[in-house]
């Protein structure tokens, strides 16, 4: 279920990315409902950011020592609220993350894209409407994709891979050399997503 990583031409550590969880919505074990209020916590009230980007900052560390990577070239960015929705919440779940995650790794911060307020939520989406609505609503800023560059791209969840996929390709297109991806939680794929 992970096929937007073939679009990533990043490898770390042997990873296409790095997931902390696995997450199935309307969950029914005791650990998978657990999972689910943290996320809910996460989306909802920003709760659990530092928590996240504290076990991020260690698994990417891991990766990319493990790899040999020098973890020093790369940028951490990753895809934003609309503003309707951030005006509505108050706050953007993944900006918070993505912030502390760079600090707490020592590298660059930088906000690439900007989010129409036409696109739907993804979660309301099945699998090609979610590639289709990443395309219409993400917009790169071209000014802050540094040719050659390197990112961690971070996003809370990903389920079909549709939003990373168009910022990576978005961020090649602008000239970037590589680009990984980083999540809280990866979703199991329903039948009613395929």
């Amino acid at each position: 279920g992970a096929d937007f990583t073939a679009h990533t031409r990043t490898k770390i550590g042997g990873r296409g990315f790095i997931a902390l969880t696995f997450y199935k919505s309307k969950a029914t074990q005791a650990a998978e409902r657990t999972t689910e209020r943290m996320i809910y916590a996460l989306k909802n009230k920003g709760t659990f950011a530092e928590y996240f980007s504290t076990l991020l900052a260690g698994e990417i560390r891991s990766a990319f020592s493990k790899d040999g990577t020098d973890l020093s070239e790369w940028t951490v960015t990753y895809p934003p609220r609309s503003q309707g929705k951030f005006n509505r919440m108050g706050f953007d779940q993944s900006e918070e993350i993505a912030r502390r995650l760079a600090k707490k790794l020592g590298v660059s911060f930088s906000e690439t894209f900007t989010r129409t307020d036409e696109g739907e939520e993804q979660k309301n989406l099945r699998a090609r409407e979610r590639y289709l609505n990443a395309e219409e609503s993400l917009v790169p800023i071209k000014k802050n994709i540094i040719k050659g560059g390197k990112y961690i791209i971070f996003d809370d969840i990903i389920t079909s891979g549709a939003t990373v996929e168009t910022m990576a390709k978005h961020l090649y297109f602008a000239g970037a050399d590589s680009v990984f991806p980083v999540t809280v939680a990866r979703t199991f794929r329903p039948s009613t997503y395929e």
